[in-house]
């Protein structure tokens, strides 16, 4: 198999670190106040799955309510979703349902769900490890927690998916569409390398 390109989504509410995440994903540095992402913001990085290269084209999108159509629009044919609540904000954690169910109605089918509880670094958290876990269990996903801000588990979450939807491709569970190859051409954008 070669030429691998997956189609991903950070979804969650607004202000949960999706912005901070994907900024840390692209060396980029930590910042404090990040201003919410307008509509998407698409860029492309690259793995190492068992010595084979897979080039992650990511769509960043907004949380607030009022671009949330336009959001949807960017969940068609991906095949996973980073779903990231902050860890000291029970609305997000709660709005979970509701972005996982609209990931679902778009995406391909059987895409791989990572939730992640981001802000760990901060104190007073409200959602426990325990009660994150049970609900990744609920929604056949994945879970881990991590910090922009240190940069904690950041890498080992893009690394997570990568690993769960690579395997779901070469056993066919996953389908990737012709066309989602050349949504997005990472020559045009940042591409970072990683290593799963």
């Amino acid at each position: 198999m070669k030429d691998l390109k997956f189609k991903i989504c950070f979804i969650g509410s607004s202000s949960v670190g999706k912005s901070a995440i994907a900024r840390v994903l692209r060396g980029e540095d930590f910042i404090n106040d990040c201003q919410p992402t307008i509509g998407v913001d698409n860029f492309a990085i690259k793995q190492t799955v068992d010595g084979e290269e897979v080039t992650l084209m990511i769509n960043d999108t907004a949380g607030q309510e009022k671009f949330r159509s336009i959001s949807k629009a960017y969940f068609r044919n991906a095949v996973g979703a980073l779903v990231v609540f902050d860890v000291k904000d029970r609305q997000s954690f709660d709005a979970m349902d509701v972005w996982i169910n609209d990931f679902n109605q778009m995406a391909s089918p059987n895409a791989v769900i990572l939730l992640v509880g981001n802000k760990i670094d901060l104190p007073d958290r409200i959602i426990s490890q325990e009660e994150a876990e049970e609900f990744a269990l609920r929604h056949n996903a994945k879970y881990i927690e991590t910090s922009a801000k240190t940069g904690a588990n950041i890498q080992e979450a893009i690394s997570k998916i990568t690993i769960e939807i690579t395997k779901g491709v070469k056993e066919g569970i996953i389908k990737i569409k012709e066309d989602v190859k050349s949504e997005l051409d990472p020559s045009k954008d940042q591409v970072k390398k990683g290593c799963c």
